[in-house]
């Protein structure tokens, strides 16, 4: 193989791995949707031993789209996500 499609494959394990632990997440959250849609902290900032990660922190998409806060992306069948697992 070559190192370009090395790189390919591991492109589609990186999306693959990424949508398992995206619904691990939506199972758990779902387990105990009262308490754990909203469940979010630990460090702001990598390295830190604080927690002081808020739902109030902003998500930074680097003009790819509006920055959005925490808050407002934690429930995946509320926009901007809208989606569903069955």
């Amino acid at each position: 193989m070559t190192c370009s499609e090395l790189m390919h494959l591991r492109y589609r394990l990186f999306y693959l791995h990424h949508c398992q632990v995206d619904y691990l997440w939506w199972r758990w959250q779902n387990a105990q949707r009262s308490t754990r849609l909203n469940a979010y902290g630990g460090p702001a900032t990598r390295g830190s031993t604080r927690n002081d990660a808020r739902l109030s922190d902003n998500l930074r998409f680097l003009g790819l789209s509006p920055d959005l806060p925490v808050r407002d992306t934690m429930d995946t069948s509320a926009a901007p996500y809208c989606y569903r697992y069955e």
